[in-house]
């Protein structure tokens, strides 16, 4: 633990850092400038394969799909605490980090996108820069 930690806040340096490094176009500061938000096709799939996956999708297709933040974020953290299948832990923790990012809270978001970078490297990649954007402005 102590190791991801490490390695989470060496990361964390090195891209912010590095956004500070780089010609980064300015991005606009209203709402429109925001990402879209972004679901797995698994979890907008009729039949859930797990009780955690039913339980995630209620999530996604609910609060998640309606925009509200806070709700989404409260329901996440509420999921979290109980064990989870890795797949299911690391889809909750992707979302939650959508949702830091949309209520304005970017450095949250990228402990979460961070913790499940090795998972989903593609994904968490392009909100960790976004993130990193909205920090800079």
């Amino acid at each position: 633990m102590k190791r991801k930690l490490l390695f989470l806040l060496i990361l964390t340096s090195a891209v912010i850092s590095l956004a500070a490094q780089t010609d980064v176009e300015e991005a606009p500061k209203n709402q429109a400038a925001l990402k879209r938000p972004r679901a797995f096709s698994r979890d907008l799939e009729e039949s859930p394969a797990h009780v955690d996956d039913y339980k995630l999708i209620l999530i996604v297709r609910g609060p998640f799909a309606e925009r509200n933040w806070e709700h989404t974020a409260d329901e996440l953290v509420n999921y979290l605490t109980e064990p989870r299948e890795s797949e299911s832990e690391a889809r909750a923790r992707f979302y939650l980090g959508q949702c830091y990012y949309f209520l304005g809270e970017p450095w949250y978001g990228m402990f979460e996108f961070f913790a499940i970078h090795d998972r989903f490297p593609c994904e968490t990649s392009e909100w960790i820069k976004a993130s990193v954007d909205m920090m800079n402005d």
